[in-house]
């Protein structure tokens, strides 16, 4: 598995954890003000996870994550390089 992908998996157990922290939190808060908490892990989580989905989708990054793209970029430069040097 590539090392972005674990990077990417890791990044749902936070945001699967996140969920139930809030889930958790609601269902046995003892003082209102913890709502405000609960509420901002919760969005945040959602944010996360929406931003995570969209780096995976195919429309947005022709079927490569950023890290893989940005690999590319940098193999082609180094390439790049290269042949600058040989000239």
């Amino acid at each position: 598995m590539r090392s972005c992908q674990e990077s990417i998996d890791k990044i749902f157990e936070l945001v699967n954890t996140m969920f139930e922290v809030s889930n958790e939190g609601y269902a046995d808060r003892e003082e209102p003000g913890f709502d405000l908490i609960y509420s901002v892990v919760r969005d945040s989580a959602y944010k996360i996870k929406k931003l995570v989905e969209a780096q995976q989708s195919p429309i947005y990054n022709n079927n490569r994550c950023l890290c893989c793209k940005m690999k590319k970029i940098e193999k082609g430069a180094d390439l790049l390089g290269r042949e600058q040097e040989n000239f």
